[in-house]
Order: C-alpha cells, then sequence, then structure tokens
C-alpha cells in the first residue's frame, strides 16, 4: 500500500493515534503511565506520548494530499479540546491538564474516583473488565487485563466503536495475526519510511510503561508471560511488549496487592 492509497485513511489516522496512545500506545509512539492508586480504588494518573519521526512523516505525507505545504509543516498531531472534551465526557475521570510542548508530544494528567468504574463491564462473565479493584481482608487488589474480546469495551468507551483503523491495527478478536505476522504487516505499511531492520526495530523495542505508586505495600505482584515487572515498597515498574499488546495472541496484564502494614 503506497501514499495514494493511505490518503483516504486521514481523518481516522489520528483517531488511531489517539485511541491507543491512551489505551497504551500507538505503533511508533513511546509512552510512559505514572499512576498513583490510593486504597478506595481512587488516584491520579499522568499519561505522556511522543510520535516517533517515522509516523510523524507518514502523517505529513497523507496530510500533504489534502492540505497546502504551510498547513502540513504546521501540522498539530494532538487535538487538546477534542482529547479534553471527550475525556471529561467519560464517568469518573476529571482531566486536570492537556499540553502540547511540541507538536509530536502530548502529556496528559487526569484524576479518577473509581479506577474499576472507568470502563465499562461485559455482560458476558468470561469476559474480564480491563480494570478490576478488590478489597478483602484489609489488602487491596488492582487487576489490569486485556484481551481480544475487553478491547472492544476500551475502544468503544474512548469513542472508537468500528473505527476502520482500529479495526485493522487493533488485536484481530476473530482471526488474532501471530507477532511475524504483525510485523509483516507494519513493514508493507511502513515500507517508505524505514528500512525493514528500523521497523522491525521499533516494534520489538517498545514498550509500554507504567510506573504505578500504591498507597501501602506490596505485598505481591504477579503479570503474564513477557510482561516485565519490578517492585520494591509501594513502587512498582511494569513494562509490556509493544507486540503483545497489538495482537492479544494471550491476554496481557498484571495484578498487585498490597496493604498499608509493612
Amino acid at each position: 500500500m503506497r501514499i495514494k492509497d493511505r490518503k483516504n485513511k486521514f481523518p481516522t489516522f489520528f483517531a488511531m493515534v489517539l485511541l491507543l496512545g491512551i489505551v497504551y500506545l500507538s505503533t511508533g509512539c513511546s509512552s510512559k503511565q505514572n499512576v498513583f492508586l490510593k486504597n478506595d480504588g481512587s488516584g491520579r494518573a499522568d499519561i505522556s506520548i511522543e510520535l516517533q519521526p517515522m509516523l510523524m512523516q507518514y502523517a505529513r505525507d497523507i496530510a500533504g494530499g489534502f492540505a497546502s505545504g504551510k498547513e502540513v509543516s504546521g501540522l498539530q498531531f494532538f487535538d487538546r479540546e477534542k482529547i479534553k472534551k471527550h475525556l471529561n465526557s467519560m464517568p469518573h475521570i476529571v482531566v486536570k491538564s492537556i499540553e502540547t510542548p511540541t507538536p509530536e508530544k502530548l502529556k496528559i494528567s487526569l484524576s479518577f474516583d473509581r479506577i474499576s468504574k472507568i470502563f465499562p463491564v461485559s455482560e458476558v462473565d468470561t469476559i474480564p473488565a480491563p480494570f478490576q479493584f478488590k478489597t478483602k481482608n484489609g489488602g487491596q487488589t488492582f487487576i489490569f487485563t486485556l484481551t481480544r474480546e475487553n478491547f472492544n469495551a476500551l475502544t468503544e468507551a474512548l469513542g472508537f466503536g468500528g473505527n476502520e483503523l482500529v479495526t485493522t491495527f487493533g488485536p484481530q478478536k476473530d482471526n488474532p495475526l501471530t507477532k511475524d505476522e504483525y510485523t509483516a504487516m507494519i513493514e508493507y505499511l511502513f515500507d517508505d519510511y524505514g528500512s525493514k531492520k528500523q521497523i522491525d526495530s521499533m516494534l520489538n523495542t517498545s514498550y509500554i510503561t507504567v510506573d504505578l505508586i500504591v498507597q501501602g505495600v506490596c505485598k505481591k505482584v504477579e503479570s503474564s508471560p513477557d510482561v516485565i515487572v519490578s517492585w520494591k515498597g509501594s513502587h512498582v515498574k511494569i513494562k509490556i511488549p509493544l507486540i503483545d499488546a497489538l495482537t492479544l495472541i494471550h491476554p496481557v496484564g498484571f495484578n498487585i496487592t498490597w496493604s498499608q502494614e509493612p
């Protein structure tokens, strides 16, 4: 697929960047989440997203089919007002600030009063909620689970249900792509913007990074295979391989249990 074939996808392209940047991270982005979680399930999060040069050039080339050279050179990748409006429309979330220090960077600071209520729970018992928060015997447990089945709950809640690029680039529910198949697709789509080695490196060395601090002392941290976790005291560091989150051949997630007692 060459540039001329991609131009019709320009409006939804930026929707895809926003969606995956907030849910985890889109191809060609670096993303880091700093999260503080209280014992009642409330807390705050600081989210940073930065588009890589390859993705920026891809977007500028597509935009060139719709705009003048001046408009393309001043292209804004993130619409702060639209992002803020949609996030504030979500239950249990309050946006504190949104900044775009440079066109390719987005910083969001928000608070939430019930992390388990941010995304809707499926009526199907076998489909886990993306975020779960449990209290038992004086301890708290936060569970994050991302599957091909509950991925739709996130996209619907964020306003991207049925989006063409979400359908194309997101996890395939019925016919999931292997990591090799997904990599081959991205190599094909971005062949004008980098070598096979560069594209493979972008995918294989990209992670969703979460620094999470809980209101207490961690007692147990578990994760799915390939998810890297380390923890000490109240601080937990999580690294989820990007390719795992984009394919979801197997569920991706982690759970953290803590208490106020040392």
